[in-house]
């Protein structure tokens, strides 16, 4: 998954229903903070979702931010659900 924001593209492997964590620079974002990001599915320009995100965690060291959805629409919703059965099948 990937996530733009106005601060940059953020490439992410971890992802749930309710957040997302992502790789950025220490000091770009801070705990507390909301952003807006849009996030594609890699591969998929066709598939985007606007959210609205609050940091909860930063990896200070290691480039680690985790966020939580703060809004949901219809198209972030679709976007999860995609994600998700794409990730079922390559699990197998």
């Amino acid at each position: 998954m990937v996530i733009q924001t106005d601060r940059g593209a953020h490439s992410s492997r971890n992802w749930s229903i309710g957040g997302v964590s992502f790789y950025a620079p220490d000091n770009l974002f801070e705990e507390g903070e909301t952003i807006e990001g849009r996030l594609s599915i890699t591969g998929r320009d066709d598939l985007t979702a606007t959210a609205r995100m609050v940091v909860v965690h930063k990896g200070m060291g290691k480039g680690q931010v985790s966020v939580r959805f703060h809004q949901y629409g219809d198209d972030l919703k679709q976007l999860l659900k995609t994600a998700f059965l794409e990730h079922q099948k390559l699990e197998g």
